[in-house]
């Protein structure tokens, strides 16, 4: 198949691209990243078309303001480049759809508008339920960012969701359950894992009485834990 993948920021696109040419399939991803930056990180640049302007531009304009300017001008351009070919699925993550589906080449191709989360009225009302519970602030996102979403998918062929739970919310919401698909991620476990002798190494060293010595890199948040 002939695939565009469609994403400002970086989500977890870079790896769906290489899934996608690694089965085979001729895939092009139009993102805001610089070409050679997603080179470095194993994506041949042959492979990419980049709004590298709208990614500084995103970096340096940050909030509620700029975000409306910043998702028009990234799908504008999106729907500008995508029409120079003939796709036979367009696969573009949530909020930067609106102007592809308005402006939809019309070649027959299938339009799929990927939700990384619940749906976003269902995110929206789970992060006002914990931040009453706990007593704490958090970050809810835009009335602007909401009702563009739900304007994308609607127009969208379909909605495609990363789990179970996003699907259901999708369907509470009223989107017809025949429009919902569910592609949970998947994840190489190997790649988590110790080499053997370590592994033992460290299992010898605990059973003799050692330390159990652990390292966490990331953040904790209400919303998503650890």
């Amino acid at each position: 198949m002939k695939i565009a993948v469609v994403v400002q920021g970086r989500f977890h696109a870079l790896e769906l691209m290489q899934g996608l040419i690694a089965a085979g399939h001729d895939a092009t991803l139009f993102i805001n990243y610089p070409a050679l930056a997603l080179e470095r990180m194993g994506l041949p640049a042959k492979y990419v078309r980049s709004f590298t302007l709208h990614g500084v531009l995103s970096r340096l304009l940050r909030g509620q303001k700029y975000e409306p300017f910043l998702s028009k001008l990234f799908g504008w351009w999106a729907a500008r480049a995508v029409r120079k070919q003939r796709w036979d699925l367009i696969h573009v993550f949530s909020t930067a759809a609106e102007e592809m589906l308005r402006a939809r080449p019309g070649r027959g191709e299938v339009i799929d508008v990927m939700r990384g989360c619940s749906h976003i009225r269902t995110q929206d009302q789970l992060v006002t339920d914990e931040a009453a519970r706990v007593g704490a602030p958090m970050g809810r996102p835009y009335e602007w960012t909401m009702q563009r979403e739900e304007r994308e998918y609607a127009l969208a062929d379909r909605v495609v969701a990363l789990s179970r739970f996003a699907w259901q919310s999708f369907i509470d919401q009223g989107t017809p359950k025949e429009k919902v698909l569910c592609l949970p991620l998947a994840a190489e476990l190997p790649l988590f894992a110790g080499a053997p002798a370590d592994i033992a190494a460290r299992a010898a060293r605990i059973r003799a009485g050692g330390r159990l010595r652990l390292l966490f890199v990331g953040s904790v948040s209400y919303r998503k834990g650890a």
